[in-house]
Protein backbone atom coordinates (compact mmCIF):
# COMPACT_ATOMS: atom_id res chain seq x y z
CA UNK A 1 0.00 0.00 0.00
CA UNK A 2 2.84 2.36 0.91
CA UNK A 3 4.67 1.64 -2.37
CA UNK A 4 1.51 2.25 -4.42
CA UNK A 5 1.06 5.62 -2.71
CA UNK A 6 4.66 6.67 -3.45
CA UNK A 7 4.34 5.54 -7.07
CA UNK A 8 1.13 7.59 -7.41
CA UNK A 9 2.88 10.73 -6.16
CA UNK A 10 5.84 10.12 -8.48
CA UNK A 11 3.60 9.68 -11.53
CA UNK A 12 1.69 12.83 -10.55
CA UNK A 13 4.96 14.80 -10.48
CA UNK A 14 5.84 13.54 -13.98
CA UNK A 15 2.41 14.54 -15.23
CA UNK A 16 2.66 18.01 -13.68
CA UNK A 17 6.03 18.69 -15.34
CA UNK A 18 4.32 19.51 -18.66
CA UNK A 19 2.00 22.16 -17.16
CA UNK A 20 2.90 25.88 -16.93
CA UNK A 21 4.27 27.40 -13.74
CA UNK A 22 1.97 29.96 -12.06
CA UNK A 23 3.28 32.64 -9.73
CA UNK A 24 1.60 34.51 -6.85
CA UNK A 25 3.17 37.20 -4.72
CA UNK A 26 2.51 39.68 -1.93
CA UNK A 27 4.79 42.60 -1.09
CA UNK A 28 4.26 44.64 2.09
CA UNK A 29 6.25 47.67 3.30
CA UNK A 30 5.59 49.40 6.63
CA UNK A 31 6.69 52.46 8.59
CA UNK A 32 5.55 52.83 12.19
CA UNK A 33 6.01 54.37 15.64
CA UNK A 34 5.98 52.09 18.69
CA UNK A 35 5.71 52.89 22.41
CA UNK A 36 5.88 49.81 24.64
CA UNK A 37 5.95 50.90 28.27
CA UNK A 38 6.08 47.25 29.41
CA UNK A 39 9.82 47.36 28.62
CA UNK A 40 10.45 50.88 29.97
CA UNK A 41 13.50 49.55 31.81
CA UNK A 42 15.23 48.61 28.53
CA UNK A 43 15.60 52.09 27.07
CA UNK A 44 14.12 50.71 23.82
CA UNK A 45 10.45 51.15 24.60
CA UNK A 46 9.87 54.05 22.20
CA UNK A 47 11.10 54.12 18.60
CA UNK A 48 10.32 54.73 14.95
CA UNK A 49 10.86 51.70 12.73
CA UNK A 50 10.49 50.20 9.26
CA UNK A 51 10.02 46.66 7.95
CA UNK A 52 8.83 44.68 4.96
CA UNK A 53 7.77 41.22 3.87
CA UNK A 54 7.73 39.35 0.58
CA UNK A 55 5.64 36.25 -0.10
CA UNK A 56 6.09 34.15 -3.27
CA UNK A 57 4.27 31.00 -4.35
CA UNK A 58 5.07 28.91 -7.42
CA UNK A 59 2.70 26.14 -8.42
CA UNK A 60 1.87 23.66 -11.15
CA UNK A 61 -1.52 22.01 -11.34
CA UNK A 62 -3.70 19.76 -13.45
CA UNK A 63 -7.21 18.46 -12.81
CA UNK A 64 -6.16 16.36 -9.80
CA UNK A 65 -2.79 17.48 -8.50
CA UNK A 66 -1.04 20.63 -7.33
CA UNK A 67 2.70 20.82 -6.75
CA UNK A 68 3.88 24.06 -5.17
CA UNK A 69 6.57 25.88 -3.25
CA UNK A 70 6.14 28.98 -1.14
CA UNK A 71 8.49 31.34 0.63
CA UNK A 72 7.89 34.32 2.90
CA UNK A 73 10.82 36.54 3.86
CA UNK A 74 10.77 39.25 6.54
CA UNK A 75 13.00 42.31 6.24
CA UNK A 76 13.48 43.86 9.68
CA UNK A 77 15.25 46.90 11.08
CA UNK A 78 17.31 45.97 14.16
CA UNK A 79 17.94 48.06 17.25
CA UNK A 80 21.18 50.01 17.53
CA UNK A 81 24.17 48.27 19.11
CA UNK A 82 24.43 50.47 22.23
CA UNK A 83 21.83 48.55 24.26
CA UNK A 84 21.63 49.11 28.02
CA UNK A 85 23.17 46.00 29.61
CA UNK A 86 24.05 45.23 33.23
CA UNK A 87 23.95 42.22 35.55
CA UNK A 88 20.16 42.34 35.81
CA UNK A 89 19.37 43.02 32.16
CA UNK A 90 21.99 40.88 30.41
CA UNK A 91 19.75 37.79 30.15
CA UNK A 92 17.39 39.77 27.90
CA UNK A 93 20.11 40.89 25.47
CA UNK A 94 19.29 38.14 22.95
CA UNK A 95 15.56 38.83 23.28
CA UNK A 96 16.07 42.28 21.78
CA UNK A 97 18.24 41.10 18.88
CA UNK A 98 16.36 41.17 15.57
CA UNK A 99 17.38 39.29 12.44
CA UNK A 100 17.57 41.73 9.53
CA UNK A 101 16.45 38.95 7.17
CA UNK A 102 14.26 36.18 8.57
CA UNK A 103 12.69 33.16 6.89
CA UNK A 104 9.05 33.21 7.94
CA UNK A 105 7.96 30.37 5.66
CA UNK A 106 9.73 28.17 3.14
CA UNK A 107 8.23 24.85 2.11
CA UNK A 108 7.45 22.51 -0.75
CA UNK A 109 3.98 20.96 -0.93
CA UNK A 110 1.80 18.52 -2.79
CA UNK A 111 -2.03 18.51 -2.88
CA UNK A 112 -4.33 15.90 -4.31
CA UNK A 113 -8.05 16.12 -3.60
CA UNK A 114 -8.51 16.50 0.16
CA UNK A 115 -4.95 15.42 0.99
CA UNK A 116 -2.12 17.94 1.56
CA UNK A 117 1.57 17.36 2.31
CA UNK A 118 4.11 20.07 3.14
CA UNK A 119 7.80 19.81 4.01
CA UNK A 120 9.68 22.82 5.40
CA UNK A 121 8.83 25.79 7.59
CA UNK A 122 5.17 26.75 7.77
CA UNK A 123 2.37 28.02 10.00
CA UNK A 124 1.99 25.67 12.97
CA UNK A 125 -0.90 23.22 12.76
CA UNK A 126 -1.49 23.44 16.52
CA UNK A 127 -4.80 25.22 17.10
CA UNK A 128 -6.25 27.83 14.80
CA UNK A 129 -6.33 31.60 15.22
CA UNK A 130 -8.53 34.12 13.41
CA UNK A 131 -7.13 37.50 14.47
CA UNK A 132 -5.12 39.61 11.98
CA UNK A 133 -1.36 40.09 12.26
CA UNK A 134 -0.27 43.60 11.26
CA UNK A 135 3.53 43.44 11.75
CA UNK A 136 6.38 40.94 11.38
CA UNK A 137 6.82 40.56 15.14
CA UNK A 138 3.69 38.51 15.77
CA UNK A 139 4.47 38.19 19.49
CA UNK A 140 4.04 41.92 20.10
CA UNK A 141 0.27 42.00 19.53
CA UNK A 142 -0.94 38.45 20.09
CA UNK A 143 -2.86 36.96 23.02
CA UNK A 144 -0.59 35.69 25.79
CA UNK A 145 -0.88 32.00 24.90
CA UNK A 146 0.13 32.82 21.32
CA UNK A 147 3.00 35.18 22.20
CA UNK A 148 4.47 33.09 25.03
CA UNK A 149 3.42 29.44 24.56
CA UNK A 150 2.18 28.40 21.10
CA UNK A 151 4.60 28.89 18.23
CA UNK A 152 3.26 30.56 15.09
CA UNK A 153 5.80 28.76 12.88
CA UNK A 154 7.16 25.22 12.97
CA UNK A 155 9.72 23.42 10.81
CA UNK A 156 9.15 19.81 9.77
CA UNK A 157 6.71 17.71 7.77
CA UNK A 158 2.97 18.44 7.79
CA UNK A 159 0.03 16.27 6.70
CA UNK A 160 -3.59 17.41 6.29
CA UNK A 161 -6.66 15.38 5.33
CA UNK A 162 -10.10 17.01 5.01
CA UNK A 163 -12.83 14.42 4.36
CA UNK A 164 -16.34 15.93 4.24
CA UNK A 165 -16.71 18.41 7.13
CA UNK A 166 -13.77 17.05 9.17
CA UNK A 167 -10.06 17.83 9.18
CA UNK A 168 -7.11 15.82 10.46
CA UNK A 169 -3.69 17.47 10.88
CA UNK A 170 -0.43 15.80 11.81
CA UNK A 171 3.02 17.31 12.12
CA UNK A 172 6.45 15.91 12.92
CA UNK A 173 8.46 19.02 13.70
CA UNK A 174 11.54 20.41 15.42
CA UNK A 175 9.39 21.91 18.18
CA UNK A 176 11.00 25.32 17.78
CA UNK A 177 10.79 27.76 14.88
CA UNK A 178 14.31 27.23 13.60
CA UNK A 179 16.64 24.21 13.23
CA UNK A 180 16.43 21.94 16.25
CA UNK A 181 18.68 21.99 19.34
CA UNK A 182 17.30 18.69 20.67
CA UNK A 183 17.71 15.21 19.15
CA UNK A 184 14.06 14.27 19.73
CA UNK A 185 11.31 15.72 17.55
CA UNK A 186 7.89 17.05 18.50
CA UNK A 187 4.55 15.67 17.40
CA UNK A 188 1.52 17.85 16.70
CA UNK A 189 -1.99 16.59 15.98
CA UNK A 190 -5.31 18.37 15.49
CA UNK A 191 -8.81 17.04 14.80
CA UNK A 192 -11.28 19.62 13.54
CA UNK A 193 -14.89 20.19 12.57
CA UNK A 194 -15.53 22.61 9.67
CA UNK A 195 -19.05 23.90 8.98
CA UNK A 196 -20.24 26.93 7.06
CA UNK A 197 -20.71 28.96 10.26
CA UNK A 198 -18.53 27.08 12.77
CA UNK A 199 -15.07 25.60 13.18
CA UNK A 200 -13.95 23.61 16.22
CA UNK A 201 -10.74 21.74 16.92
CA UNK A 202 -8.75 19.86 19.53
CA UNK A 203 -4.93 19.94 19.36
CA UNK A 204 -1.98 18.41 21.17
CA UNK A 205 1.76 19.05 21.00
CA UNK A 206 4.19 16.73 22.78
CA UNK A 207 7.98 16.63 22.80
CA UNK A 208 11.01 15.81 24.93
CA UNK A 209 11.94 19.47 25.13
CA UNK A 210 13.80 22.41 23.58
CA UNK A 211 17.55 22.46 24.12
CA UNK A 212 19.64 19.72 25.71
CA UNK A 213 20.98 18.58 29.08
CA UNK A 214 20.79 21.32 31.77
CA UNK A 215 19.21 23.78 29.34
CA UNK A 216 16.31 21.57 28.26
CA UNK A 217 12.88 23.25 28.47
CA UNK A 218 9.40 21.74 28.38
CA UNK A 219 7.13 22.84 25.50
CA UNK A 220 3.91 20.79 25.62
CA UNK A 221 0.30 21.91 25.08
CA UNK A 222 -3.23 20.56 24.91
CA UNK A 223 -5.77 22.95 23.43
CA UNK A 224 -9.17 23.63 21.92
CA UNK A 225 -10.10 26.30 19.38
CA UNK A 226 -13.36 27.52 17.86
CA UNK A 227 -14.76 30.12 15.52
CA UNK A 228 -18.30 31.32 14.87
CA UNK A 229 -18.64 33.50 11.79
CA UNK A 230 -21.35 35.27 9.82
CA UNK A 231 -20.47 37.38 6.78
CA UNK A 232 -17.60 39.65 7.88
CA UNK A 233 -18.07 39.17 11.65
CA UNK A 234 -16.40 36.38 13.63
CA UNK A 235 -16.12 35.38 17.27
CA UNK A 236 -13.25 32.99 17.98
CA UNK A 237 -11.03 31.76 20.76
CA UNK A 238 -8.39 29.32 21.93
CA UNK A 239 -7.76 27.72 25.32
CA UNK A 240 -4.77 25.61 26.37
CA UNK A 241 -3.28 23.53 29.15
CA UNK A 242 0.44 24.28 29.05
CA UNK A 243 3.68 22.71 30.32
CA UNK A 244 6.91 24.72 30.40
CA UNK A 245 10.05 25.42 32.44
CA UNK A 246 13.42 23.68 32.85
CA UNK A 247 13.78 19.90 33.21
CA UNK A 248 16.79 20.33 35.52
CA UNK A 249 18.01 23.04 37.83
CA UNK A 250 19.43 25.96 35.87
CA UNK A 251 20.34 29.47 36.98
CA UNK A 252 18.15 31.78 34.88
CA UNK A 253 20.78 34.53 35.16
CA UNK A 254 22.91 32.36 32.84
CA UNK A 255 20.30 32.35 30.04
CA UNK A 256 21.91 33.39 26.76
CA UNK A 257 19.00 32.82 24.35
CA UNK A 258 15.83 34.90 23.78
CA UNK A 259 13.77 34.54 26.95
CA UNK A 260 10.37 35.57 28.26
CA UNK A 261 9.72 38.76 30.22
CA UNK A 262 7.18 36.72 32.23
CA UNK A 263 9.73 34.34 33.85
CA UNK A 264 8.64 31.23 31.92
CA UNK A 265 12.23 29.98 31.58
CA UNK A 266 12.25 28.96 35.25
CA UNK A 267 13.12 25.82 37.21
CA UNK A 268 10.49 24.30 39.52
CA UNK A 269 11.37 20.68 40.35
CA UNK A 270 13.63 18.04 38.82
CA UNK A 271 12.01 16.59 35.67
CA UNK A 272 8.73 18.28 36.60
CA UNK A 273 7.10 20.82 34.27
CA UNK A 274 5.43 23.99 35.41
CA UNK A 275 1.76 23.89 34.47
CA UNK A 276 -0.41 26.73 33.30
CA UNK A 277 -3.73 27.32 31.63
CA UNK A 278 -5.11 30.21 29.67
CA UNK A 279 -7.04 31.40 26.68
CA UNK A 280 -8.66 34.31 24.90
CA UNK A 281 -11.77 35.41 23.05
CA UNK A 282 -11.49 37.39 19.83
CA UNK A 283 -14.05 39.52 17.99
CA UNK A 284 -13.28 40.58 14.43
CA UNK A 285 -15.47 42.93 12.40
CA UNK A 286 -14.51 43.49 8.77
CA UNK A 287 -11.96 41.91 6.45
CA UNK A 288 -8.71 42.70 4.69
CA UNK A 289 -7.71 46.35 4.90
CA UNK A 290 -10.84 47.58 6.73
CA UNK A 291 -11.39 45.95 10.10
CA UNK A 292 -11.62 46.27 13.87
CA UNK A 293 -10.36 43.42 16.05
CA UNK A 294 -10.70 43.10 19.82
CA UNK A 295 -9.29 40.27 21.91
CA UNK A 296 -9.15 39.66 25.65
CA UNK A 297 -7.38 36.80 27.38
CA UNK A 298 -5.98 35.57 30.64
CA UNK A 299 -3.17 33.21 31.63
CA UNK A 300 -2.96 31.46 35.01
CA UNK A 301 0.52 30.08 35.79
CA UNK A 302 1.03 27.43 38.44
CA UNK A 303 1.98 28.97 41.79
CA UNK A 304 5.48 27.59 42.40
CA UNK A 305 6.72 30.04 45.04
CA UNK A 306 8.47 32.40 42.62
CA UNK A 307 6.83 35.77 43.33
CA UNK A 308 7.72 37.18 39.91
CA UNK A 309 6.52 34.16 37.94
CA UNK A 310 3.35 33.40 39.91
CA UNK A 311 1.30 36.44 38.83
CA UNK A 312 -1.69 36.00 36.50
CA UNK A 313 -1.64 37.93 33.24
CA UNK A 314 -4.65 39.61 31.63
CA UNK A 315 -4.25 41.17 28.19
CA UNK A 316 -6.57 43.33 26.07
CA UNK A 317 -5.61 44.01 22.44
CA UNK A 318 -7.37 46.37 20.02
CA UNK A 319 -6.40 46.50 16.34
CA UNK A 320 -7.78 48.85 13.73
CA UNK A 321 -6.93 48.97 10.03
CA UNK A 322 -8.29 51.44 7.48
CA UNK A 323 -7.68 51.46 3.74
CA UNK A 324 -6.83 54.93 2.42
CA UNK A 325 -5.89 54.01 -1.15
CA UNK A 326 -5.70 50.99 -3.45
CA UNK A 327 -2.28 50.10 -2.04
CA UNK A 328 -2.03 52.02 1.24
CA UNK A 329 -3.62 51.58 4.66
CA UNK A 330 -3.24 52.94 8.19
CA UNK A 331 -3.16 50.64 11.20
CA UNK A 332 -3.24 51.03 14.97
CA UNK A 333 -2.51 48.53 17.75
CA UNK A 334 -3.26 49.13 21.42
CA UNK A 335 -2.35 46.74 24.25
CA UNK A 336 -3.30 46.89 27.93
CA UNK A 337 -2.32 44.41 30.65
CA UNK A 338 -2.99 44.18 34.36
CA UNK A 339 -0.43 45.87 36.60
CA UNK A 340 2.15 43.45 37.99
CA UNK A 341 1.92 43.84 41.76
CA UNK A 342 5.44 42.60 42.48
CA UNK A 343 8.39 43.61 40.29
CA UNK A 344 12.12 43.27 40.44
CA UNK A 345 13.48 46.64 41.66
CA UNK A 346 15.16 47.42 38.35
CA UNK A 347 11.82 46.97 36.53
CA UNK A 348 10.12 49.70 38.53
CA UNK A 349 8.75 52.38 36.22
CA UNK A 350 7.33 50.00 33.61
CA UNK A 351 3.66 50.47 32.80
CA UNK A 352 1.24 47.81 31.52
CA UNK A 353 0.43 49.26 28.11
CA UNK A 354 1.80 49.61 24.59
CA UNK A 355 0.67 51.07 21.29
CA UNK A 356 1.85 51.13 17.70
CA UNK A 357 0.68 53.27 14.80
CA UNK A 358 1.83 52.82 11.23
CA UNK A 359 1.19 52.94 7.51
CA UNK A 360 1.45 49.98 5.10
CA UNK A 361 1.96 49.66 1.36
CA UNK A 362 0.76 46.39 -0.18
CA UNK A 363 0.93 45.06 -3.71
CA UNK A 364 -0.08 41.48 -4.46
CA UNK A 365 -1.33 39.04 -7.07
CA UNK A 366 -3.15 35.89 -6.01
Amino acid sequence: MKNKFLILIFLSFLNLSVYPLTKDYSLKLRSYFINDQRIFWSGMEMSFGVEGSLYLKFSKKNKKDILFSEIEIYLNQPFGKNILTDEMRKKYTETFKIDTIKISRLNIGYKRGNFLLKIGKDISNFGKFHYPIFINNYRFASPFIRSEAILLRETGIFFKWTPLFLSFDLGIVNGEEEKDTNSFKAGIARIGLNLSFLTFGVSVKAQDGIGSEQQKLYKNHLGVDFSLHHKNVSLSGEFIYDQYGFHKEFDDSEIFWPTSFYYRDTFYKYNTPIEGKGGYLNLKIGEGENLINISFGEYLPQKIGNIYHDQDVKRLIIKIKKKIDKNFSLFLIGISENERKIKEPWREGEKPYAFLIGVEFKNERK
